[in-house]
């Protein structure tokens, strides 16, 4: 069994309730789905892999997890302090229902400019690997 779907909801569950993301984004952090006409900046969960091993008779697997910082800041200064507060909000470890977290980093990080019509956005993806073993 991968570890995705309870790694994704204790991401939610941690950056909606860090007071260093709150004070960024409010409460508009989503899992996959963005309401229409949110605010901006917030954070999305998007794409995840998990890669299958298995360690002394235990399953695991090595997961990523792509988590995408949207903003109307004009420059990157506001994405990028986004990351910096996720970042802060996942140096602890995750509490992930039926798994253990060995290890939890950030892969990538970019920011990207799109423009669509008259609408200019600053989109920052960021993708985390974590190494997640089945609990005993």
């Amino acid at each position: 069994m991968t570890a995705l779907w309870p790694l994704q909801v204790a991401l939610h569950e941690r950056l909606a309730g860090d007071a260093g993301v709150s004070a960024l984004v409010g409460q508009r952090v989503f899992d996959g789905l963005v309401p229409t006409g949110a605010a901006l900046p917030y954070v999305v969960t998007g794409e995840g892999t998990a890669t299958p091993y298995g360690v002394l008779g235990r399953a695991g697997s090595t997961d990523t997890i792509t988590l995408h910082v949207w903003s109307a800041y004009c420059g990157s200064r506001e994405v990028l302090a986004i990351v910096d507060a996720i970042d802060a909000a996942l140096r602890l470890p995750l509490v992930i229902d039926g798994h253990l977290s060995a290890r939890l980093r950030q892969d990538f990080a970019t920011v990207l400019v799109d423009t669509t019509g008259d609408t200019t956005l600053r989109h920052a993806p960021v993708r985390y690997r974590i190494i997640t073993s089945e609990a005993p």
